[in-house]
């Protein structure tokens, strides 16, 4: 995957600004629901503790393709459906 770095603009800066809590996220269980939020922006917990939105583009079998945002810039990404915790 090619790493390519793009900014957030205002309004996602302000709307992505909150941050859900693991109690409120569903838990890994209902992982299989995901593939139904393909286009859209989620946030997800990992099992090591890192949180943070992300643009979620494709559903690669094992792999959420797609884009983090961190520290206002959206980064291609490729996250791994066994390390999510949590999803929002």
């Amino acid at each position: 995957m090619k790493r390519t770095k793009l900014a957030a603009n205002a309004a996602e800066k302000k709307l992505l600004s909150f941050y859900p809590s693991i109690s409120q996220c569903l838990p890994h269980e209902h992982i299989r629901y995901l593939q139904n939020c393909v286009g859209t922006d989620i946030f997800l917990w990992l099992a090591n503790g890192d949180g943070f939105w992300f643009k979620y583009v494709k559903d690669d079998k094992r792999y959420l393709v797609g884009a983090m945002l961190r520290d206002g810039y959206w980064n291609n990404a490729r996250i791994d459906r066994m390390k999510i915790l949590r999803y929002y």
